[in-house]
């Protein structure tokens, strides 16, 4: 049955008799609080036989219905009356508190009776001593003797600035010492005191992007380091650079500048100011400024990541014989050949592309009448490989069916670009042209993917390969020898 408040009866008779509004009792109705939640403290409540204690019982919010119900699991042993729980014998049992207007309300108070009250006679708290940093949190445990004396302890924070105590968990707030006092609430005279130091928390992780990292001439770089754990006090770091005359590097609020100044590679260390045991370290290789423009750059110098591009997609590999130098370069052993994944689109009305250029930084091992592959445009490795290094005894040969004078000695690091038009191949040696030849479409790449080191009738020796790179156009000669050598 819907019912009215008084004030909503007396506001509505007022309106009637005025004759401005005609008034139904059902349009004005008391709107019904529902309850969110009952709670009873203490919780856990000791009594002797005979004893009673009160306790609170809360209904929220305030505006609800605050008629309670109880149900007790052992009236022998408790009973509730008056607010108060009282011992009747001795044992464990527990009451139950509920909403009458929402059962689904509860509060559960925990009751322990003993026939004689058993005297605190010491408060133990383990351990005496804690250090934690700060935002943890460490449980300290204690033990009431002797067994049977009423359990419950307090405690209490001397400086809640720099530590929290809550039932024993202990949370760090800020850097310094405190004390914790444990006390037994049946003899207050019976306490322990843990002594807590809070630190500081440390960085314990620095993360910088993987190696290497290309850089160009002209053209600065910036590098964020990731400083671990988010919440360390101090993420302020050291920096040391390897090479001052490759690029200049310096931070600025905890951003790494890099202005490349020449050509070549550093290595960037970065160490925790305040946990000098933290260090990370950066391989840089600056490069002149078209090499920004390349489609794929890969430098073999992450032994954990060969296959790793610098720019642009991962090489696929194919066979397992390639590994580390030790000296940032991968040799790559005869039978293993990889797939250089590429986003080049095809020439103008054709389905391959028919202009392009490639960088080779290699090292040969022999002379001995060997052959050593360099790229083959069959994506399959079903064909021949498009450009080789024959070795001779006056030294190693490039091209293919014509090949430029010896030039090429053992363990020296040489500089190759090949340069493909549909009219012409040129081939430079750090950044000099040796020699061209006529190249019509028969060395035309195809779209997708192209191998690298690999030709199908085994022509193609173990050498070492420092790095290799893609362009979709030809380079000029100033291009070309704006790259150097290795």
């Amino acid at each position: 049955m819907k019912t009215l408040s008084k004030k909503a009866v007396a506001v509505c008779m007022a309106v009637c008799m005025l004759g401005f509004l005609s008034c139904d009792e059902e349009e004005i109705q008391d709107k019904e609080i529902t309850v969110e939640s009952v709670t009873v403290t203490p919780s856990e409540v000791n009594l002797v036989i005979g004893e009673a204690k009160p306790v609170v019982i809360e209904v929220k919010p305030a505006e609800a219905d605050q008629s309670i119900s109880w149900a007790i699991a052992d009236s022998t042993v408790a009973v509730f009356r008056d607010g108060a729980i009282r011992g009747v014998s001795e044992g464990k049992t527990s009451i139950t508190f509920s909403s009458v207007a929402d059962a689904s309300k509860t509060a559960v108070v925990s009751v322990t009776v003993v026939a004689t009250l058993v005297p605190v006679e010491s408060v133990t708290a383990d351990p005496k001593e804690l250090t934690l940093d700060v935002d943890a949190i460490r449980i300290i445990s204690v033990t009431v003797k002797p067994e049977g004396a009423n359990p419950n302890v307090s405690w209490t924070s001397a400086d809640p600035a720099v530590a929290t105590v809550d039932n024993g968990a202990v949370k760090g707030i800020a850097k310094g010492v405190t004390t914790i006092t444990v006390a037994s609430l049946a003899d207050a005279s019976k306490t322990d005191v843990v002594t807590v130091t809070v630190n500081d928390v440390l960085v314990n992780e620095i993360r910088l992007p993987s190696s290497p990292m290309p850089a160009f001439l002209d053209r600065p770089t910036t590098v964020i380091p990731e400083i671990f754990p988010a919440n360390a006090a101090d993420k302020t770091f050291i920096l040391e650079n390897s090479s001052p005359a490759t690029a200049d590097v310096t931070q600025n609020q905890g951003v790494i500048l890099i202005t490349p100044r020449e050509p070549g590679a550093t290595i960037i260390t970065v160490t925790s100011a305040s946990n000098k045991s933290v260090t990370a370290s950066l391989r840089v290789t600056v490069w002149a400024t078209v090499m920004s423009g390349a489609a794929g750059l890969w430098e073999f110098d992450n032994w954990e990541e060969l296959t790793k591009a610098s720019m642009g997609k991962n090489l696929v590999p194919h066979g397992t014989g390639y590994a580390s130098t030790g000296g940032n370069a991968v040799r790559v052993s005869s039978g293993t050949w990889f797939s250089a994944p590429h986003d080049l689109p095809p020439s103008t009305g054709g389905t391959s592309i028919n202009e392009y250029t490639f960088m080779f930084d290699f090292r040969i091992p022999l002379l001995d009448g060997r052959w050593y592959a360099y790229y083959n445009v069959d994506k399959d490795n079903m064909g021949v490989a498009t450009c080789f290094l024959e070795g001779t005894p006056e030294g190693g040969k490039i091209g293919k069916h014509h090949y430029s004078d010896p030039f090429a000695q053992v363990n020296i690091w040489y500089r190759l670009v090949v340069i493909i038009t549909p009219e012409m191949g040129r081939y430079y040696i750090n950044g000099e042209k040796i020699y061209e030849t006529a190249a019509a479409g028969r060395y035309s790449l195809p779209v997708g993917s192209v191998v690298l080191f690999g030709d199908k009738d085994g022509d193609d020796s173990e050498f070492d390969i420092a790095a290799t790179a893609l362009w979709g156009r030809a380079l000029t000669d100033e291009e070309v020898k704006s790259l150097g050598k290795h």
